[in-house]
């Protein structure tokens, strides 16, 4: 049996030769950072973000409101070009405390919408590309688990009409240019 752990390094571990690594558990904060590293990768040149996030307003136990604020600022590598940002979350899993912090972060406009309709994790820019998070950014390579993938073009028009038709984004963000 293969047990190669492939992690977005450059070689996969293979716990049969690497004794240090014997689950996923010891590689977590690597894991983070890589998750973090692709979702800023993904925002470099954005100039509008659309996330959709049941949890985004809520932050991992045992780490401060100033801490995940400032991940989220460097995932946002500090708003350089991003103008407009939209967030679609739980209504029910929103901390009031991170929400103002993340509001108050930059000049740029945001706006959200609370629903209970979306489970998926999505990050969209520029309205054209999409990535499919398995986690929410704040239980990123923490527990368990999550990938980060390109979401299929098809996916990504059938999710914006989607949002349109429930009014989850503002009217002048997402027109459907498709």
């Amino acid at each position: 049996m293969n047990k190669q752990i492939v992690l977005n390094n450059p070689k996969p571990l293979d716990v049969r030769k690497n004794k240090k690594v014997e689950s996923l558990c010891d590689i977590k904060p690597s894991v983070r950072k890589n998750g973090i590293e692709i979702l800023k990768k993904f925002l470099k040149t954005s100039i509008e973000v659309i996330i959709i996030d049941p949890f985004f307003y809520t932050s991992a136990m045992n780490q401060s409101v100033e801490d995940y604020i400032n991940e989220l600022n460097y995932v946002f590598s500090d708003f350089i070009t991003i103008n407009k940002v939209h967030i679609i979350y739980n209504g029910k899993h929103c901390n009031k405390h991170i929400r103002k912090a993340f509001m108050d972060l930059s000049n740029c406009i945001i706006t959200d919408s609370p629903t209970e309709e979306i489970h998926d994790r999505v990050w969209i820019k520029d309205r054209k590309q999409g990535k499919l998070v398995g986690s929410s950014f704040n239980g990123l390579g923490r527990r368990k688990i999550c990938f980060i993938v390109n979401l299929p073009q098809q996916d990504l028009i059938d999710l914006k009409f989607f949002l349109q038709r429930r009014k989850l984004v503002p009217e002048n963000f997402l027109v459907i240019e498709d």
